[in-house]
């Protein structure tokens, strides 16, 4: 009985522990201020955080996916070069991407 109260309890704290990372831990592992990485077109959900982490821009891509499943519409992520500053969110880096924050073109 106690290990399936133990089990109901983990259950519990997980989604919260997920969704306090996303929004509360700095989840970028790059060393510069800020990172400039492009978004090819017609490129999937999957590419896009793969390459993102690869980059060091996200550090869970799974996370992110899912994150951004609920949170924005992966059809609607346009292509284009990105910035994403030292120190952001899955949260932030989420929003970049649903609300079309480019670096300007210099």
């Amino acid at each position: 009985m106690k290990r399936l109260l133990r089990l109901v309890q983990w259950m519990l704290l997980l989604p919260f522990l997920a969704l306090a990372y996303i929004f509360f831990v700095p989840d970028t592992s790059f060393d510069a201020k800020e990172k400039n990485y492009q978004i090819a077109k017609d490129v999937s959900a999957m590419d896009i955080t793969d390459d993102l982490e690869q980059q060091g821009i996200i550090r869970f891509s799974f996370l992110f996916r899912l994150f951004y499943g609920i949170y924005g519409d992966w059809s609607l992520v346009q292509p284009g070069k990105y910035t994403d500053n030292r120190g952001l969110n899955i949260y932030k880096t989420s929003r970049q991407l649903k609300n079309f924050w480019k670096s300007s073109v210099k």
